[in-house]
């Protein structure tokens, strides 16, 4: 059947393709006319079941212009017409990180710490905004060709201080990934829920399989809150221990027994792999080092004797 909005109008946007599909709308790629790039537009269903889903529509729009980070797709414009309520987003390059998970069965060490890391400082700022995504989950990472990862969707994200809009007894988020809290009590959940769901979602991309299997929704419900915390290493024998206890303590079921914040998790991830190389960073040897030290003293020396001649 023929998508009635291919080849339509949106905003300043023609719409291609359809890209992605999810509980709250659907999302497009498209061409922005003014700005003469690829874009991508998402677009709110006319009938869904999450409770006030065009407030919380709009909310992931306002929350969305308020932050810009290189690991957090970027929000162009916003908008309605004709009733259609639309967001327009950075088109990224690339794969959902649940793609990249079945294309190759699981993920190597190196890719998923590369991964975490740049999530983990995109909830750094989301923190630093008070704000809670609250559906960390593989198909809301963006993996660019270069290895990039991107959060997206902030749809069921809140901020410090707002009117919650989640109707009593409603649980938000992803079942293979959602925190113990938000089954419970939703209105509870803060960053270390997401920190929670990041470790799920690592859980997954490295062993290849979600830490809680389940036929029912409430029976994988149910694990995350009484099921011991899962063992990357007895799925993956070759696992590295020191990266099965960080995922093992942002699994933990009580919010206080897990890292506290995103940074820590960083430190955490750092201090363990300090040997591996970081993109753009520069690693020094003792060699490097001492011949680097050398080599300022001696411009500092000559930089000291010419303005002293100078001056004189």
């Amino acid at each position: 059947m023929q998508d009635s909005l291919i080849g339509s109008k949106i905003g300043d946007c023609r719409i291609e393709e359809k890209i992605g599909q999810g509980s709250m709308g659907c999302v497009y790629k498209g061409y922005h006319l003014k700005l003469d790039i690829p874009v991508a537009v998402k677009i709110l269903q006319a009938v869904t079941y999450i409770p006030d889903a065009k407030e919380r529509f709009l909310r992931e729009a306002r929350i969305s212009t308020r932050i810009h980070h290189p690991n957090i797709v970027d929000v162009i414009d916003i908008g309605s017409q004709r009733g259609i309520h639309f967001i327009i987003m950075e088109y990224v390059q690339g794969d959902n990180l649940l793609t990249v998970i079945k294309k190759k069965g699981r993920i190597s060490r190196e890719s998923a710490i590369s991964i975490a890391l740049d999530i983990l400082k995109a909830l750094e700022l989301a923190l630093e905004h008070k704000i809670v995504h609250r559906d960390i989950k593989p198909e809301n990472i963006l993996v660019t060709k270069t290895g990039k990862a991107k959060l997206a969707d902030l749809g069921l994200a809140r901020m410090g201080g707002e009117v919650n809009l989640t109707k009593p007894n409603t649980t938000l988020g992803s079942p293979h990934y959602i925190s113990p809290e938000q089954i419970e009590k939703s209105s509870e959940a803060d960053h270390r829920s997401d920190i929670y769901s990041l470790g799920c979602t690592l859980y997954h991309a490295i062993t290849g399989t979600v830490p809680f299997p389940g036929n029912s929704l409430i029976q994988i419900m149910l694990a995350h809150q009484k099921k011991p915390v899962p063992l990357i290493s007895k799925t993956v024998k070759s696992a590295d221990p020191n990266l099965c206890r960080i995922v093992a303590r942002m699994m933990q079921k009580k919010q206080s027994a897990r890292f506290q914040t995103p940074t820590e998790v960083i430190c955490a991830l750092n201090k363990i792999y300090h040997k591996t190389k970081p993109k753009n960073c520069l690693i020094l040897n003792n060699k490097t080092s001492t011949a680097l030290y050398i080599i300022l003293s001696s411009a500092l020396l000559i930089f000291a004797a010419l303005l002293a001649i100078l001056l004189t």
